[in-house]
């Protein structure tokens, strides 16, 4: 997983006076397994990365004080990919023999599923 928030909180902590928000987007994780494979020196570097594209990204800000804020949601239920079946995904997560790695992301569908 991406390390966002060690990243945010070494920008907070060398701008104390401005309130860092990170807003994701979709939150696919499409990318994190191209920057990161677990090791500590990988996500080290990841985290490095994205203070760095923090700090570059505000070089062309304009600050502007805010005069009103609002805040809009809209609830979705994307309809299940037929590959991902619920008897499926639960026939792998209770497979013992299968690795927890390879158990995880069934439990996820599962959950995903059944809300």
């Amino acid at each position: 997983m991406l390390d966002l928030k060690t990243g945010k909180k070494k920008r907070q902590a060398a701008d104390p006076h401005c309130t860092h928000i990170y807003f994701t987007g979709a939150s696919g994780n499409i990318t994190a397994g191209k920057y990161n494979d677990g090791s500590p020196e990988s996500r080290n570097a990841l985290t490095e990365g994205l203070h760095a594209a923090m700090l570059t990204s505000e070089k062309s800000l304009e600050p502007r004080p805010i005069d009103r804020c609002q805040w809009v949601t809209d609830d979705i239920l994307p309809q299940v990919n037929p590959v991902f079946a619920a008897e499926n995904q639960m026939a792998m997560l209770q497979d013992g023999n299968n690795l927890p790695a390879n158990r995880i992301r069934p439990a996820m569908r599962v959950s995903w599923i059944d809300r």
